[in-house]
């Protein structure tokens, strides 16, 4: 009996070793290819005022990427039988114009993917009147609270959504399509519709009222999710029509985001960035005028210049290189340069420490840069940092207290999330976060017209406000939370001191210089403050170094 199992277990195994050598010798099953979808973020009419990204940039992109079908962000009642825009004029309707152009030069398909029964459904639910009256109400809803109590914490996250807006409209009226398609705008939209979509029902809804601008919110979030889901479902069938080939999907770059969630996880699907696919970018948003042109002339304000910097990530970022940062400054041949450093960091006169000012600095080359200039145009150099930084940060245990703020956020962030992932406070630190990601994206590859903008500042701005202004507020209400509550509002008062210092400081130096020009080096984040405290200064005019005219 036991030869018998011994002989059926080797024969056996001679079988599967004969299979598996078999398999070695047979034909491959052949796998389904992946279809590359490429979301082409647009901007509808402001593709007309926008001077990088106008219709016939638009229908340049698609041509380039030479797609084997284009996909509009179109309801059937506006395409004909064969799918073809019917509104195509190229001075009222520059996507589909865009999209036809190319789609007869290449003898493609064109594809209608919007909600079939879009503008039907609309009528129907009295879209347009809603959306109109929530808006209103809104807009009454914060005048009203701004009036009764300007720090009220809704009204502080309302604000959030209000930046995320303006960063918005920032990018699409003038900049260029590589960042329109990128994650920055993509973070920015994901943190203005977490606010209008999710968190603004929820806060509408306590007060008396607002209860139909709360529904009214509520069901435009609820329209905006349908009909993106209808719009990837369209996706996904067009590319099983389409495997192995490459389809354009042309729609409003607001849906860029949520439409990649709900196909990025689809085995037929492969997701790409027309960037990548057709050729360097051309230079993001570069700003920077004509090195020959005439200088702007003096007045007798004193021009100051705040250029954000990146600290050790000037090394990294390849776009923002010290040796770039060098020769904006010295273009701008400031008659000083005001560096953000504490007294004990610089001599008698002001020049960074010999420990400062080393090449390949590990805390950043803004010292030796700014200090080589100096030292080439022979001019001076001011410390604005808090004068006592250092030592204060160490009498107030300050790196102890943020480092212990940071565990204790993100303690509670897992704590909440695996109990109440759909928790509205948990939505509130979704917001820091997106905002510290879109940041970081900045940072690490975007070039310093984009570090130094209107965009990046209303990105600080609400990360400021998430993690300075509503989250002490929010952990103070969960037990066990007191101690990390009192460190968040620790942070907040400290960086508002030493900021009003900062401008104070920059004030003075501002007299000193009357109608000269003064280039102020400090950390990226430090702008949109610096710039808000300066703003209302008689002494002083605020320049941005990418300015025409400004190269000297």
């Amino acid at each position: 009996m036991k030869k018998a199992v011994v002989l059926l277990s080797l024969t056996m195994m001679c079988r599967v070793a004969l299979v598996r050598a078999g398999d070695a010798n047979s034909p491959a099953v052949p796998q389904p290819q992946k279809t590359q979808v490429i979301i082409l973020g647009t901007v509808h009419d402001l593709h007309y005022k926008n001077p990088h990204y106008s219709p016939s940039v638009l229908r340049d992109i698609i041509l380039s990427l030479k797609p084997d079908a284009i996909l509009n962000e179109l309801p059937l009642s506006q395409v004909d039988p064969n799918g073809r825009p019917l509104f195509r004029d190229p001075n009222k309707n520059p996507e589909d114009w865009a999209s036809d152009t190319v789609a007869a030069q290449l003898g493609l398909r064109q594809i209608p993917i919007d909600r079939p029964d879009r503008e039907e459904n609309r009528k129907k639910t009295n879209y347009y009147q809603r959306r109109k009256r929530a808006e209103k109400s809104l807009d009454k809803w914060m005048v009203e609270i701004a009036g009764k109590d300007p720090n009220c914490i809704d009204l502080k996250i309302f604000n959030t959504g209000s930046w995320a807006a303006e960063a918005r409209d920032s990018v699409i009226y003038s900049m260029r399509p590589e960042i329109i398609n990128s994650d920055i705008y993509d973070l920015v939209i994901r943190i203005k519709n977490e606010v209008w979509d999710e968190i603004g029902p929820h806060i509408l809804t306590k007060y008396e009222w607002y209860e139909t601008a709360a529904s009214d919110w509520s069901f435009l979030a609820e329209e905006w999710k349908v009909r993106n889901k209808i719009m990837a479902e369209n996706i996904i069938n067009a590319a099983r029509e389409y495997p192995g080939k490459r389809l354009v999907v042309i729609t409003g770059a607001e849906h860029r985001h949520i439409l990649r969630d709900l196909l990025k996880d689809n085995d037929a699907i492969e997701l790409k960035e027309f960037w990548e696919l057709s050729g360097p970018p051309s230079k993001q948003n570069s700003r920077q005028d004509d090195a020959s042109s005439p200088a702007v002339p003096q007045s007798e304000k004193t021009q100051v210049l705040i250029i954000g910097t990146l600290h050790e990530w000037h090394y990294k970022n390849p776009h923002y290189g010290p040796s770039v940062l060098r020769d904006i400054i010295l273009s701008l041949k400031p008659d000083a340069i005001l560096n953000e450093l504490a007294l004990s960091m610089v001599d008698p006169n002001g020049r960074p420490k010999a420990g400062f000012r080393q090449p390949n600095n590990p805390s950043g080359p803004e010292e030796w840069i700014a200090d080589e200039i100096a030292t080439q145009l022979g001019i001076k150099q001011i410390p604005f940092d808090r004068p006592d930084r250092q030592e204060h940060f160490k009498k107030n245990n300050y790196f102890q207290r943020g480092e212990r703020a940071e565990k204790l956020k993100d303690k509670w962030w897992a704590e909440i999330s695996g109990k109440e992932p759909n928790c509205i406070d948990l939505k509130i630190f979704n917001i820091g976060v997106w905002a510290d990601e879109a940041l970081k994206a900045v940072v690490d590859s975007m070039r310093p017209e984009i570090i130094n903008s209107d965009v990046f500042d209303l990105i600080v701005r609400i990360k400021k406000e998430v993690w300075y202004e509503t989250v002490p507020q929010i952990l103070a209400k969960y037990e066990g939370y007191e101690t990390a509550a009192s460190d968040w509002s620790f942070l907040a008062e400290q960086w508002k001191v030493r900021n009003k210092i900062m401008a104070e400081n920059i004030i003075k130096a501002a007299k000193e210089y009357p109608g000269k020009r003064l280039v102020v080096l400090t950390g990226a984040e430090h702008r949109y403050i610096l710039r808000d405290l300066l703003s209302k200064e008689q002494s002083i005019e605020l320049k941005e170094y990418w300015e025409p005219n400004l190269r000297r």
